[in-house]
C-alpha cells in the first residue's frame, strides 16, 4: 500500500514538473526566446498580422514621437515588458494597458535604447550603455511593480546595444 502511494506521489510530481517545464515554452523572457536561439516549439502561431483587417492584432496604441523601441520585448505570459526610445521602460498587460512605467535617467543614449530587457525570475534587467560613459549602468527592476531592485554602474562602458545574458557559473 505504501509503495502504491509513493508511486502515485512520484507520478504526480513528475507530471507537475513536466507541466512547469512546458509552461515556459510559450513565454519569451529575453531576446530570441527562453534560451536565446530564436525558435519555439509552440504550434499554430500566426505568421501574418496587421493589414487593413488587423489580422491577429490584439490591441493597438498610438505612437508619440518617432516610435523607437527595444528590438524584442520579453513576456512572462502575463505582462509584456518594453523599453522605448524615449528612455521609458514599461509593463503592459495583454489588453494594452500600462501596468507600470519608469523613466530611465539620466538619458544620454547615443541615439536610442538598442538593448532589450530580459526577465530572470521576478526581475527585469536592462543594459543602459550610454554615450556618456559615466551614465552607463545595468538596472534590475521588480517585474511586478517596476521598483529598482539593484543598479550596477559601468563607468568604463560607452554606448552599446547589447542585450544582457544570464549565465550560471558553478
Amino acid at each position: 500500500m505504501q509503495k502504491r502511494a509513493l508511486l502515485r506521489a512520484a507520478l504526480g510530481l513528475a507530471y507537475l514538473l513536466a507541466a512547469a517545464a512546458r509552461a515556459g515554452d510559450d513565454n519569451w523572457p529575453r531576446f530570441r526566446g527562453r534560451t536565446g536561439p530564436g525558435y519555439t516549439t509552440e504550434k499554430n502561431l500566426p505568421i501574418t498580422w496587421g493589414g487593413k483587417d488587423n489580422e491577429n492584432v490584439l490591441w493597438k496604441s498610438p505612437l508619440v514621437g518617432q516610435g523607437h523601441a527595444c528590438p524584442s520585448p520579453p513576456t512572462d505570459g502575463k505582462l509584456l515588458y518594453c523599453a522605448s526610445g524615449a528612455a521609458v521602460l514599461a509593463a503592459l498587460d495583454f489588453q494594452g494597458q500600462i501596468v507600470w512605467r519608469k523613466e530611465i535617467v539620466p538619458y544620454t543614449f547615443d541615439v536610442t535604447i538598442g538593448s532589450s530587457p530580459i526577465l530572470y525570475q521576478d526581475t527585469l534587467i536592462l543594459l543602459c550603455a550610454m554615450a556618456e560613459k559615466k551614465d552607463s549602468k545595468v538596472i534590475a527592476f521588480d517585474k511586478h511593480k517596476g521598483k529598482v531592485q539593484w543598479e550596477q554602474k559601468l563607468p568604463n562602458t560607452g554606448f552599446g546595444h547589447s542585450t544582457p545574458v544570464i549565465v550560471e557559473v558553478q
